[in-house]
């Protein structure tokens, strides 16, 4: 009998900034701490699915790396969706029991044009550690430039990302979830951040 559970995620502190926190560690020591754990699990028969996903088989949930380049629809607050160019993210708790109340949806939301677009399929492609050569064939010119740097410099070998290429998979990965519109972090990036705030004021009012 094993209790051992089919998929284990191991997220590392994910930076909003205007939150008072600070994380104990850095980036680099989050990421140790991910292989070292990497070294425990291939040990009792679990696989990597992603840099932070690890699995004993091939049924696996990774929001990390699905909801970012798949139409996707998240619920409850904070969750995170996609649908063509756009991406939302839910209100924080307060704000989500309100809009239950009240029947009316409001969520954060930007818009992505092409050019991001394009590379957040490259680090979609990245973080499974293994990139799918049709994908990659049909990169633009400079995006394939980019795989050749990475496998000159050994971070990449074939479309296999090398055990010295993680930890830049882990950096990048990391920037993208932190660039998503949270109006905490980017209210610049959220189109409709005054909507957000007026709401705001009512529930603390």
């Amino acid at each position: 009998m094993s209790l051992g559970p089919d998929q284990v995620t191991i997220y590392p502190f994910l930076k909003i900034p205007g939150v008072m926190t600070d994380p104990s560690m850095n980036s680099l020591d989050m990421f140790r701490i991910i292989e070292s754990a990497w070294n425990v699990f291939k040990e009792n028969g679990y696989r990597r699915a992603s840099v932070w996903v690890f699995s004993k088989s091939h049924q696996i949930y990774d929001s990390a790396k699905d909801e970012l380049v798949r139409d996707y629809f998240g619920l409850g607050p904070a969750a995170f969706s996609t649908y063509g160019s756009v991406q939302t993210v839910n209100p924080p708790i307060e704000l989500y029991l309100q809009m239950i109340k009240t029947g009316k949806r409001l969520a954060f939301y930007s818009k992505l044009d092409e050019k991001t677009k394009i590379w957040r399929t490259f680090a979609h492609e990245l973080y499974k550690l293994q990139l799918d050569p049709t994908v990659c064939s049909k990169l633009p010119l400079n995006m394939k430039m980019i795989l050749q740097i990475l496998r000159t410099t050994g971070y990449i070998k074939g479309y296999a990302v090398t055990d010295k290429g993680r930890y830049l998979v882990h950096e990048i990965t990391k920037t993208v979830v932190e660039t998503l519109p949270f109006p905490l972090s980017n209210p610049k990036r959220v189109e409709n951040y005054n909507e957000y705030v007026e709401n705001l004021k009512k529930i603390n009012a």
